[in-house]
């Protein structure tokens, strides 16, 4: 089992609370995560499930979602 420092899961928790793009990761710390440690791998370190990962990576705002951002948008210009 791979141990991760401290450190490196706060660094991700605190990028996470931010809601920074999931590519972020990769770039900022490219060391820990391009260095063959899987994502799966971090996950597990950061007790987060793998389907929680994935929903919020392909998450995209629902239609009415759409439709609400437009109309505060529209109702803000006014």
């Amino acid at each position: 089992m791979i141990r991760y420092k401290k450190e490196f899961k706060q660094s991700l928790v605190e990028m996470h609370n931010q809601v920074r793009s999931y590519t972020d990761p990769s770039t900022e710390y490219g060391p820990s995560l391009a260095m063959g440690h899987r994502i799966t791998s971090v996950l597990s370190a950061l007790n987060i499930a793998r389907s929680t990962y994935y929903q919020w990576k392909n998450w995209h705002p629902s239609q009415q979602e759409t439709r609400r951002n437009a109309l505060k948008t529209a109702i803000k210009a006014v």
